[in-house]
């Protein structure tokens, strides 16, 4: 009995024995190298699906980003030529008179008080007078003395102004006496009437002119020097040729160097 013991007993060792003999046998053999993984050339890298795309195409704002950073041209870069200085004047140390025309003959029509400047448009052809651009809408041009005033810029440049031509600024017609009385069926005594034109100038000039009477007609043609502006006179004695009662027109007709028309009446009673 005890033999059968011992002989299960050693049964059991050797199949322990052999369960465990391949385990035995593999934990010695070297392990295997592992394999080198699969080849990652770009040959055999599938393409990313359409969905995976990063790169994103320009849009339009991007391309006028582009244009908006292009260079400046040439023409941005050239360096402008200086202009020369406009020539101006300013008084001397007065108030200076600014007149219609080159000379003192012609009437003041503008000031160009102390501190003030103006623009310079003209010279005379003496040379001794600036021709200025002024503020005043009725007079936008006038002459200054040189000898008055302080010119300042480019001088060089200055072209000769031409004189203006003076004109008549007014006339004014009056008649003596305006009434008279013959008397009784008009029998006299028959005085004289005078009629009296003042015509005034910006300059001088030459007047052409004549009377005109509603019983006589046109009497004669006259020509008036003026050396100078201001207000000068002309005039004529007239007696009528037909005395009659009533009121009576004359006119005083301007026709050089501008047209100009005034008229008086008169009155003639017989009581």
């Amino acid at each position: 009995m005890k033999n059968y013991r011992l002989i299960v007993i050693g049964l059991l060792a050797g199949l322990t024995f052999a369960c465990n003999l391949p385990y035995a046998l593999n934990a010695t053999q070297p392990i295997p190298p592992t394999p080198p993984p699969a080849n990652t050339t770009a040959a055999n890298i599938p393409a990313p699906a359409a969905s995976e795309t990063a790169i994103v195409p320009p849009t339009a704002a991007a391309t006028a980003t582009i244009t908006a950073t292009t260079p400046p041209s040439a023409t941005a870069t050239i360096t402008p030529t200086p202009t020369q200085s406009i020539p101006m004047v300013t008084p001397l140390k007065d108030p200076v008179n600014c007149r219609f025309g080159p000379s003192v003959n012609y009437e003041q029509v503008f000031a160009l008080i102390v501190g003030a400047s103006a623009p310079i448009t003209g010279k005379s052809t003496d040379g001794g007078w600036w021709q200025i651009k002024t503020t005043d809408t009725d007079y936008p041009n006038c002459w200054v003395n040189q000898t008055v005033v302080v010119s300042s810029g480019d001088l060089s440049g200055i072209p000769t102004a031409p004189t203006p031509a003076s004109l008549i600024t007014d006339v004014q017609l009056m008649v003596k006496p305006d009434s008279v009385n013959l008397g009784p069926g008009c029998v006299g005594p028959f005085p004289k009437f005078t009629i009296t034109g003042t015509i005034s100038t910006n300059g001088p000039m030459k007047v052409t002119w004549y009377i005109e009477t509603q019983q006589d007609g046109k009497l004669s043609t006259h020509t008036l020097s003026i050396p100078k502006y201001g207000s000068w006179n002309v005039s004529v004695d007239f007696t009528p040729s037909n005395w009659q009662k009533g009121n009576f027109w004359a006119h005083l007709f301007i026709t050089s160097p501008n047209s100009i028309t005034r008229s008086v009446t008169y009155q003639v009673m017989c009581q």
